[in-house]
């Protein structure tokens, strides 16, 4: 077989794999994480992001909880999405306080919600 088929065969087996993973997240597979957030300890003035992806039928909404309760997005934090990010991460006591917290994303579709694991947001100066 020549390299060339062989590449052709590739190609194929890709393409079928995508279009199957594109159906699945249409038509009404479960809905489920593929990423879940993970715990990290933030270094002062440094961004931080914490992130969760979910499949399952589209549209998918994305929202967060800090320490059990929706989280207050205000100042310098930023939600799109999967993705939180805190720019920079602040030590200032009146500010750190409100990004040190344990954080869960929660994925919704038309199907229900689902919940992240748990990830720790911890600093430095604790």
């Amino acid at each position: 077989m020549s390299a060339a088929c062989e590449y052709a065969g590739i190609l194929l087996k890709l393409s079928s794999l995508i279009s199957l993973l594109t159906i699945s997240s249409v038509r009404g597979a479960p809905l489920y994480f593929t990423k879940h957030p993970q715990s990290t300890i933030a270094a002062p003035d440094t961004n931080l992001q914490l992130t969760c992806e979910a499949v399952g039928r589209l549209p998918i909404t994305y929202r967060w909880l800090r320490n059990g309760e929706d989280l207050i997005i205000r100042g310098n934090v930023e939600v799109e999405g999967g993705t939180i990010s805190f720019k920079p991460f602040q030590f200032d006591h009146r500010v750190y306080k409100h990004h040190v917290g344990q954080y869960q994303c929660i994925a919704t579709n038309q199907d229900g919600a689902v919940f992240s694991e748990p990830a720790d947001v911890e600093s430095y100066s604790e």
